[in-house]
């Protein structure tokens, strides 16, 4: 038993703190880990210690009460248990947060990019080594399809059975104007055997003219774009 040298007690149990012994275990090579009290009987030169020793009718009380609540003891010890286990999940939680503050960041980043990375991280990037590409015809693929992104996004998805020109003609009439004629250009880049400089620069003329118009016609579209994490905002072609 350890004895707490500040309140002399042994659990819930006042003891005095000189019927406290010492005990180490020291290691022999023959025998072992040897356990023993190096408490001394013999006091050092100069020290004084009064040796109490009290009657049995004082020590018989003690020993009488360690027994009576030795089942105290660990009665409370389960309670607690049962208390720390029963306890509200959301103060576990806000502890946890507490102790690690980068914690809820880091799990709303990971969460984020996994609602983003199917449908807006990994078609952006493929869309935007079209647009880094030598080839014009790539770019003008490139450059649409981003766009095309944002207005499905943005509340313009295409229909079930409608064609790209179909679509940017419906889009067109909705207000953003120049689209029909982008859309051409984007499928002559797309199935035209000849396709050249001067046509993709027309196509950055309607690209400009058509961002234009998409700006004007407000800024819900724009937000709805940029938050919806694009999942029902595909081409059906």
């Amino acid at each position: 038993f350890l004895t707490d040298p500040d309140s002399s007690t042994l659990g819930f149990v006042p003891v005095r703190s000189d019927q406290a012994h010492a005990w180490v275990e020291v290691w022999f090579d023959e025998y072992g880990w040897i356990t023993f009290n190096p408490t001394s009987d013999v006091m050092a030169p100069g020290e004084e210690y009064p040796l109490q020793f009290i009657s049995s009718d004082e020590w018989l009380p003690l020993i009488e009460e360690v027994l009576t609540r030795s089942g105290e003891v660990s009665v409370s010890m389960e309670d607690d248990e049962d208390t720390s286990e029963d306890g509200s999940w959301w103060k576990r939680a806000f502890t946890l947060v507490r102790r690690r503050p980068l914690l809820p960041w880091t799990i709303g980043g990971l969460f984020l990019f996994i609602l983003y990375l199917p449908r807006r991280i990994i078609p952006g990037l493929f869309r935007m080594v079209f647009l880094l590409s030598s080839q014009p015809r790539r770019r003008v693929q490139g450059r649409w399809s981003l766009f095309a992104g944002c207005l499905s996004r943005g509340g313009y998805r295409p229909l079930k059975g409608e064609t790209p020109l179909d679509w940017a003609i419906r889009v067109e009439a909705a207000g953003v104007s120049g689209f029909t004629s982008w859309t051409k250009l984007y499928l002559k880049a797309e199935y035209s055997p000849r396709f050249n400089l001067e046509d993709e620069e027309a196509g950055i003329e309607k690209y400009r003219e058509v961002l234009k118009s998409w700006r004007k016609a407000g800024y819900a579209g724009h937000l709805r774009s940029f938050i919806n994490p694009g999942w029902n905002g595909g081409f059906p072609w």
